[in-house]
């Protein structure tokens, strides 16, 4: 306990810290032959600059533990009927249920098949070539997933409606993810359709047959 340092950091200020009572003598000459030690191979307060450098590397390893978690509710509103919904649990959970069922669908129509191939006639004049006819997809198809592009539209509207300020959705990287996948569902489903429908005057790119010769 002997010739131990107190250092306040803050202040800077040290000072020594010594048991109280009587020190023996042994104790006393082993302390003044270290002080005279120091003194005589040390430069300045040396201890201090150690409790600064201990000091520096404590707030290194604790730069950003004080700081608050990031959480996307910080930036909706207090108030309304959009932010209520975004907060809710069973909003949560029902995206998530529409989110399946979606991951679902796509794997269930990559598997249809949109064209049927079969080989010619070989009575007719067709023979030695393979016939590619291409197939329309059913109406049902088209509408399920218009349903989806609707959902995620509302979802997106309601989530942006929760913010206080509209341009705070920049912040979420959920927001701008779900955002850009959204601008692809409206591409492929509204726009390239409608594209389409204007240069080839059929909304799924005609169903003629090709023939490829063998």
């Amino acid at each position: 306990f002997v010739d131990m340092i107190q250092h306040d950091p803050i202040t800077g200020n040290s000072r020594r810290i010594r048991r109280l009572g009587r020190e023996g003598c042994c104790n006393r000459i082993a302390r003044w032959i270290r002080r005279l030690f120091r003194l005589m191979t040390e430069e300045g307060n040396k201890q201090q600059r150690h409790f600064k450098h201990y000091e520096k590397m404590r707030q290194a390893i604790h730069a950003g533990k004080d700081e608050p978690e990031y959480c996307v509710t910080k930036l909706y509103k207090t108030e309304g009927i959009c932010q209520r919904m975004v907060k809710s649990h069973t909003f949560f959970c029902l995206t998530m249920l529409v989110v399946a069922v979606n991951a679902v669908w796509i794997c269930a129509d990559a598997d249809r098949s949109v064209i049927n191939i079969h080989p010619g006639d070989s009575n007719s004049d067709d023979a030695g070539e393979t016939v590619v006819e291409s197939i329309a997809r059913p109406a049902h198809v088209d509408i399920i997933e218009n349903l989806f592009v609707v959902f995620y539209t509302l979802e997106l509207l309601i989530r942006l409606c929760a913010f206080k300020r509209k341009v705070a959705f920049i912040k979420d990287s959920w927001f701008c993810f779900d955002g850009t996948l959204w601008i692809l569902m409206i591409i492929d489903n509204w726009l390239l359709p409608l594209l389409t429908l204007m240069i080839t005057g059929d909304i799924h790119g005609g169903t003629g047959a090709a023939r490829v010769g063998l």
